[in-house]
């Protein structure tokens, strides 16, 4: 993917286990929802299964923006995807976003 490019995400690639944290519709309108699902193995082998959904995670400890599109309605949601070391072995993946996105994960 070029620099600046942002990537587009068909929803119905993301893998299932997203669990709420914080935010959404029962929160004040100016937070974010906040999505968290923790995956086990080497960050390698995660990035290559999420590669292999058309998802381009971003490296190690860091973020990435992207957008996820709902081919259903054709609408799109500016998230920012982020990877942390959970513990030895676990990744903690986040999706973030100023969208309301308990549609599309919850």
């Amino acid at each position: 993917m070029r620099s600046g490019d942002t990537q587009k995400i068909d929803v119905r690639n993301l893998p299932e286990g997203w669990n709420k944290v914080e935010g959404g519709r029962n929160s004040c309108a100016s937070a974010p929802t906040v999505y968290e699902g923790v995956v086990s193995g080497t960050y390698q082998d995660i990035r290559e299964d999420y590669a292999q959904r058309g998802i381009e995670l971003p490296a190690q400890n860091s973020s990435v923006d992207a957008e996820i599109i709902d081919q259903r309605t054709e609408t799109s949601y500016k998230v920012q995807i982020e990877s942390h070391e959970a513990t030895q072995g676990k990744w903690k993946l986040k999706i973030t976003s100023d969208d309301d996105i308990d549609e599309l994960l919850g």
